[in-house]
């Protein structure tokens, strides 16, 4: 049973590659039988917003990643880093650093003059003759020889020498935690098992590996998720290609609709398409589309998860959508969409909207229309004025208001007055609508209902001159 855990920094709202991590872990924990924590990883004093953990734990509520427990913050856990730092020094695992920002900036800038990769010299390391007084961090003492690998559950074999690592501060000569080394303490606090996050972070997990064995803690799995990248936009803002003609794709970015999970809730995205989109953002299920959260759960596996870069597409997500909105009962699709009428409207909404924005678009004519009088003068003139004004004399007076004798009724005045049925039908259309494209104008007449129709008909100021 796998213990996982999701660990945002509440720095801005939860974007989607955030929302896919979460996902995968939920996913995961979920399919072992195992739990799925939240951590929240405040320790950024200046950037951590209350109101943003807020968004985040609400967008997690909306997509039903249900927590087991609640949150933890590092913010609280001050004691239990300093604690676990404190012994690494006296085990020989850390130690003071007495360099200035500027001695470390001098010698940045040194070794950039050399061509050499900017790094920590480890001028404090091994050494004890500390000053009575002056500020100091906590570094970790990096193992120089051999090499550090995993075992990723995704990618596989992964190794780096450790020559190449320096050794990184633990705690800030404020005290505070860096994120590396508070990562690994919450992890094996926690009792982490599968640690499931972007492959941006392979480079921390080697150092965090490094430093889970100081600790003598267990090493949990890893599983590094592949980058999201979205259609890369040209100086105007639209798709750019390449020379090939294919579509070019960038890393995902707020340029090109990395904007947070709550932009795609406002489009009218409901939350078990966002899953199931999500989910395939780097894993899919084998002949089967469209599916549940629990469906996802039950056979989500990492090690199905692809290697290579997923690329977002809007109008996926927008089909998907669609998908689940359509095997949902009209009556909750109109809860969702907050539209009081009936299973008809619905369906008929349905035929062409993707999402519950687009369904309020189709079904807008639901609502009374404004500022009728200049678009229903273009409807009539000579010709259709005077049938126009005995049609509603005749809907006013029909005894079963239906499609079928609505249009009947149109048909009927239309041969009194020698004139084809779009004469008639598209000023009705106008004045029930406000617009000059909906559904069948019978259809609508007859969803809108005898006295909201004979209503609107009344309520136009003016079908003459």
């Amino acid at each position: 049973m796998a213990v996982c855990r999701f660990a945002p920094s509440p720095t801005g709202r939860l974007h989607l590659g955030g929302a896919r991590t979460a996902l995968f872990n939920w996913a995961w924990a979920r399919h072992s039988g195992g739990t799925f924590l939240l951590r929240i990883e405040d320790t950024d004093r200046q950037r951590s917003l209350p109101e943003h953990e807020e968004a985040i734990i609400a967008a997690l509520d909306w997509l039903g990643l249900e927590r087991d427990g609640p949150a933890v913050r590092q913010s609280e856990r001050a004691a239990l880093y300093q604690a676990a730092a404190e012994r690494l020094v006296e085990e020989g695992k850390a130690y003071r650093c007495y360099a200035t920002a500027a001695e470390l900036d001098e010698l940045r800038t040194a070794q950039e003059r050399q061509g050499l990769k900017p790094q920590y010299d480890r001028r404090w390391r091994g050494r004890t003759d500390w000053p009575a007084t002056g500020e100091y961090c906590l570094r970790f003492a990096t193992p120089t020889e051999g090499d550090c690998a995993i075992s990723d559950l995704i990618r596989g074999e992964v190794s780096v020498a450790n020559k190449e690592f320096d050794d990184p501060v633990i705690l800030r000569a404020d005290g505070s935690a860096t994120y590396n080394f508070a990562a690994v303490v919450d992890d094996g606090e926690m009792g982490i098992t599968d640690v499931i996050r972007g492959e941006d972070h392979l480079t921390n997990t080697l150092r965090q590996v490094h430093i889970h064995r100081a600790l003598g803690q267990e090493i949990p799995r890893f599983a590094h998720l592949p980058l999201i990248l979205g259609r890369r936009l040209d100086e105007n803002g639209e798709p750019a290609t390449l020379e090939s003609g294919e579509p070019a794709y960038e890393r995902l970015s707020k340029r090109n609709m990395a904007v947070d999970v709550d932009h795609y809730r406002q489009m009218g995205i409901i939350a078990p398409a966002m899953v199931n989109y999500l989910a395939q953002l780097g894993w899919t299920q084998p002949g089967q589309e469209v599916y549940t959260p629990a469906e996802l759960a039950a056979a989500f596996e990492l090690g199905k998860v692809n290697k290579s870069a997923a690329r977002f597409d809007l109008e996926r997500l927008q089909w998907i959508n669609q998908q689940h909105l359509r095997a949902l009962p009209p009556a909750e699709v109109a809860e969702l969409a907050g539209i009081e009428t009936s299973a008809e409207a619905i369906e008929i909404g349905m035929e062409k909207a993707r999402t519950l924005t687009e369904l309020r678009e189709e079904l807008s004519w639901l609502q009374p229309p404004e500022g009728l009088d200049a678009t229903l003068q273009g409807q009539l003139g000579d010709d259709n004025r005077e049938a126009f004004a005995a049609l509603v004399q005749r809907l006013e007076k029909l005894e079963e208001f239906s499609q079928g004798a609505i249009k009947q009724a149109i048909k009927d005045c239309c041969k009194e007055h020698g004139l084809k049925f779009p004469r008639l039908g598209m000023p009705l259309r106008v004045a029930l609508t406000g617009k000059t494209k909906s559904p069948d104008v019978a259809l609508v007449a007859s969803i809108l209902e005898s006295n909201i129709c004979c209503e609107r008909l009344r309520s136009v100021s003016k079908i003459g001159k």
